[in-house]
């Protein structure tokens, strides 16, 4: 059973490190930021701390560099122009310092907004009630998780295009995102399988959200690799 207990949206983090994306390096900004969350997702070492948070998103890293045409070739266009070739491995200590970055506005978001987060715990007007079994530390991750999801898809509609990346034509596209989509319900259902969803709503929405992703991240995981076996043997 994967516990994630009341916190901010996994994808939503990365908005916090926008404003540092023309200073830092955006990619190591954007895995420090949901980093530390992997373990919410996988049977890992503890990733909510600085460093089990950098060493996840180093891997994440890794998985995305290897993974991202793979990604690009499912994508719509409207994605794959936007999307920039990752570059090489210069400037060491500014990667690992966005990295480190990434990872802490994670951890400053999760204090205000988590159960146990250092800041709830100070301050007991984090921890009054507003509406039914939900506290104002509950209220403000989820108003901060959809404000940080709108964010996100601003920033991208505005985002200036590039160049494309290659992509698969025809019924190998639809055949592939039937795939992801079979592994996503697949995921959805063994989530909520789970009796933690019972407990409330807001636990029924959060294990759906969680089976969801890993079911994505599953699809497009085995797309990858099938994808590099075809590219191989080309």
């Amino acid at each position: 059973m994967i516990y994630a207990g009341q916190v901010p949206f996994t994808l939503a983090h990365p908005a916090a490190v926008l404003p540092l994306r023309r200073r830092l390096w955006f990619p190591g900004l954007v895995a420090g930021a949901v980093a530390p969350d992997v373990g919410y997702y996988l049977p890992v070492l503890p990733t909510h701390d600085v460093l089990g948070g950098s060493l996840a998103a180093v891997a994440l890293l890794l998985v995305g560099r290897l993974s991202l045409p793979s990604l690009m070739a499912l994508a719509p266009a409207f994605v794959r122009v936007r999307v920039s070739r990752p570059g090489d491995f210069g400037r060491p200590l500014v990667r690992a310092s966005s990295v480190v970055v990434g990872v802490l506005t994670h951890l400053l978001w999760d204090a205000f907004t988590q159960t146990d987060g250092w800041f709830v715990q100070q301050w007991d007007w984090l921890d009054v009630p507003v509406i039914g079994p939900h506290r104002l530390y509950n209220v403000i991750g989820y108003v901060s998780s959809a404000g940080g999801m709108a964010l996100l898809a601003w920033t991208a509609v505005r985002c200036p295009k590039g160049q494309d990346w290659p992509a698969r034509a025809g019924a190998s596209r639809y055949w592939f995102w039937t795939l992801v989509g079979v592994a996503v319900v697949a995921g959805a259902i063994w989530s909520l399988s789970d009796p933690v969803s019972q407990v409330s709503d807001y636990d029924w929405v959060r294990r759906l959200l969680l089976g969801v992703i890993q079911g994505l991240c599953a699809g497009l995981g085995l797309h990858a690799v099938l994808w590099h076996l075809g590219q191989s043997r080309r």
